[in-house]
This record gives structure tokens, C-alpha cells and sequence, in this order.
């Protein structure tokens, strides 16, 4: 049998290539020299994905419908209107726990947004990348969570919300028209974060307007 390194394993995964529906292909880097690791098919497939979304990221070709490419648009809102840089363009990398540096009051803004979901009535949204970026030790200072109309012209609503919210809470479900049980309005937690200023709101959406026009 062939040996394709010390342990004739994936050096992704691990996995024996001797595994049924398993075989070895060699690694390329991003100039096209084999890199000296053996992949396994499957690894290779996820491998060549995730070079050819990272690509798509840089020059800005990714399906607009895809969730990274209407969060670039939100995180672009946010560059735009608080005057902060977008790190994963800053630093080439897409996969850093925080999304922008410091604002004009030195503060670290985090970026979230939805398109409206009309069959649950809600923008709904969890904060799981950035409750394991507070627990790892990469603090910000504030979320934003923009609500966007169903068709995403509109920035219906904006939210500015503490951090430690976001490790009291983990996710929010903005409402339109909040309710009990018995039909009564209530003021539900996120309404003391909303933004209700409304010469705020409409510069909001003159930016996001040249965004996504």
C-alpha cells in the first residue's frame, strides 16, 4: 500500500484513506505549490469551498440572497454612519471575533441585521458569535441590530444594545406589534435600546440606500 504521510491519514480529519468513499488529494495554497498535506476527498471539497467563499468575500461576488452578503451590507451600514473600519476587509480575515474598531467616542460597535421574517412576524437574531467573543476575551462595547424591511430597502427599526445584554440575553426576537397571552401590548426588554430619534433614522437609511442601490 502506498504511504501518502507517517500516518496515511487525512490531515484534516484524520480519517484513514483506507475508509470506504475515502482518498487521498494533495493540498494547494493560494499560489498553486502543493502545501505537503494529503486531504481526504471530503476534507478537499469543504477545503476548495472555503478558499472559493473567502475569494467570493474579497471581491464582493457572493449570491446577494446569502446571509454573509447582506451581513457585509449591514457591517458596511455601520462603517458608514458610526465612522468605523469593517476589520475583516482591514485585515483580510473573515473569521475574527469582532467586527469594527473603535467608533468616535473610542467604543467597539458589533454589527447584526434581518431582513424582515413576515411568516413569524419577528426580526429574530442570536448572538452566539458574540457571546463566545466576550467569553474568550474580545470585548466590544455595543451591539447594533438593524431590522430591515421584508424586501431590505427599508431600516425599519435600529437597536443599540449594551454587551452585557448580550451575555444576559444570547438572542433577541424583535416584534412588530409585541403582545401577552391575552392580546394585551407590552413594552418587551429591547424597546429601552430602540433608537427613536428620527433624524437618526432617516440618515440610517439615506446610507443604506447607496448601499444596496
Amino acid at each position: 500500500m502506498k504511504y501518502y504521510n507517517k500516518t496515511n491519514t487525512c490531515d484534516i480529519c484524520g480519517i484513514d484513506f483506507k475508509e470506504i468513499g475515502r482518498y487521498p488529494l494533495r493540498q494547494y495554497n493560494k499560489t498553486g505549490d502543493w502545501t505537503g498535506k494529503w486531504l481526504c476527498n471530503k476534507c478537499y471539497k469543504r477545503d476548495e469551498y472555503k478558499e472559493r467563499y473567502i475569494c467570493y468575500r474579497r471581491t464582493g461576488n457572493l449570491d446577494p440572497n446569502c446571509a454573509s452578503a447582506k451581513g457585509d451590507k449591514f457591517e458596511g451600514l455601520t462603517h458608514r454612519w458610526k465612522g468605523v473600519k469593517i476589520l475583516s476587509e482591514e485585515n483580510d480575515n473573515y473569521t475574527g471575533p469582532l467586527d469594527h474598531s473603535v467608533d468616535f467616542e473610542g467604543k467597539i460597535p458589533q454589527t447584526k441585521g434581518k431582513f424582515y421574517d413576515a411568516r413569524n412576524r419577528v426580526w429574530a437574531q442570536t448572538f452566539t458569535g458574540e457571546y463566545n467573543a466576550i467569553i474568550r476575551g474580545f470585548e466590544f462595547d455595543y451591539l447594533i441590530f438593524y431590522c430591515a424591511s421584508k424586501d431590505g430597502k427599508i431600516i425599519e427599526r435600529i437597536y443599540i444594545i449594551p454587551s452585557w445584554e448580550i451575555i444576559k440575553r444570547k438572542s433577541i426576537g424583535v416584534s412588530k406589534n409585541p403582545t401577552d397571552s391575552h392580546g394585551n401590548p407590552i413594552i418587551p426588554w429591547y424597546d429601552e435600546y430602540r433608537v427613536k430619534d428620527e433624524e437618526t433614522i432617516k440618515k440610517v437609511n439615506e446610507i443604506w440606500k447607496t448601499i444596496i442601490n
